[in-house]
């Protein structure tokens, strides 16, 4: 790389504490030429809309398929909750999306810790990387157009949605560790367990 690159590695989908911290997740890669460890978090809600709405695009996915994807990413997300919670001993630096999208200073506090220059401090326009949003595909700005903070609000009449929240909402220590990241996501979450996702009686 020349002077003054920049080498980002994105592990999606994949929980570092799972391979112990001492199990190169890279391959080959001599970790010990990473200046940094970055940890991606966003409020579980608006999260769990979008994964969801995501794959409700891609025809390869039934519904059962996208449900399995959907229930083994909530455990994988408790999991990251739990390493945020170790942020400092692990030498974490930890960005929250939802802040991130809302707050210049934050970026640049960010990026600061990250010793990264300022360069753009605008979320620009919506990339086409990935399909772009899943709700607003790759169309307008960033800054005005992107209402990541809404998700769940456009996904709360979908049926998927309600139900994957009722079997979340269930979950102790998803719930224990949104309570010390996202406690206002908790606290709605818990409610929903005073009330029952459906009644099966009539049934049988």
């Amino acid at each position: 790389m020349a002077p003054g690159g920049l080498l980002l590695i994105s592990y999606e989908d994949t929980v570092p504490s799972d391979y112990g911290f001492d199990r190169p997740v890279s391959g080959d890669l001599d970790e010990g030429l990473l200046s940094g460890d970055v940890l991606l978090l966003r409020g579980f809600l608006n999260w769990s809309a979008s994964l969801l709405k995501k794959l409700q695009g891609n025809p390869a996915f039934s519904l059962v398929q996208r449900n399995s994807v959907v229930l083994r990413a909530i455990d994988s997300y408790r999991r990251m909750l739990e390493l945020a919670s170790q942020a400092n001993e692990l030498a974490l630096v930890v960005v929250d999306y939802d802040h991130w999208m809302r707050s210049a200073n934050y970026r640049k506090d960010l990026l600061d810790r990250l010793d990264l220059p300022v360069a753009d401090n605008t979320l620009g326009k919506m990339q086409r990387y990935g399909g772009g949003s899943s709700f607003d595909k790759d169309q307008g700005d960033a800054d005005f157009d992107l209402k990541t903070d809404q998700r769940c609000r456009q996904m709360v009449g979908d049926a998927e949605y309600q139900a994957i929240l009722h079997l979340a909402a269930r979950d102790e220590a998803l719930l224990a560790a949104l309570t010390r990241r996202y406690p206002d996501d908790a606290a709605r979450l818990s409610q929903l367990t005073e009330h029952p996702p459906f009644t099966a009686g009539g049934l049988f």
